[in-house]
């Protein structure tokens, strides 16, 4: 199905592949811009997301609300860097969904 369509899609996977490369080949140049604009847009929001993730979660132990100085905690099996969630910007980072159970705590 189509995003937000209850209609299902006319191409099949293969060809909707293959037409999108055809298309890719036929304009390189504005592709590349439209997915370089789209991946700094992506990071921009990522980054937003997790500053006001730490500013709606102080620190766990002493109440530090200082985003500078705050660090994740992973409770539990930890599977990837906060860092490299935020720069795959091929989605959206969603704090709630990809870092918890985690607990934010002070540097000092």
């Amino acid at each position: 199905m189509r995003r937000g369509e209850e209609k299902r899609q006319s191409w099949c996977r293969d060809c909707f592949a293959e037409a999108n490369g055809r298309n890719y080949q036929r304009n390189h140049e504005r592709e590349k811009a439209r997915l370089l604009a789209q991946t700094m847009r992506n990071r921009t929001e990522n980054r937003l997301r997790m500053i006001s993730f730490l500013q709606e979660h102080p620190c766990v132990d002493c109440s530090e609300s200082d985003i500078v100085v705050l660090e994740f905690d992973h409770l539990s099996g930890k599977t990837a860097d906060v860092a490299t969630l935020i720069a795959d910007a091929r989605r959206l980072f969603e704090p709630a969904d990809d870092i918890e159970p985690v607990a934010v705590e002070n540097l000092d």
